[in-house]
């Protein structure tokens, strides 16, 4: 992940392939209101095409409520 630019070292990250989640816990916390970017690599777009939403929910270490929605991104695959 990258914040405010910043490439930042992972602890670990989860694929769930199964369940169509990606779970990635970064070393240290991050600041409230940063902008996080989400690099992924060695992967391809999906060979369906259409409408794919990736949506967003983040949790606190120790945290016992429910993860937080921060947001919903739309993506269209196509052929050309």
């Amino acid at each position: 992940i990258r914040i405010s630019g910043d490439s930042v070292p992972l602890d670990e990250v989860t694929w769930d392939e199964e369940n169509h989640f990606v779970e990635i816990y970064p070393t240290e916390p991050v600041p409230a209101q940063s902008r996080v970017e989400i690099v992924f690599s060695n992967v391809q777009n999906p060979s369906r095409t259409g409408t794919h939403y990736f949506n967003a929910l983040v949790r606190a270490p120790g945290d016992v409520l429910p993860p937080q929605y921060v947001g919903t991104w739309i993506l269209s695959f196509g052929r050309i």
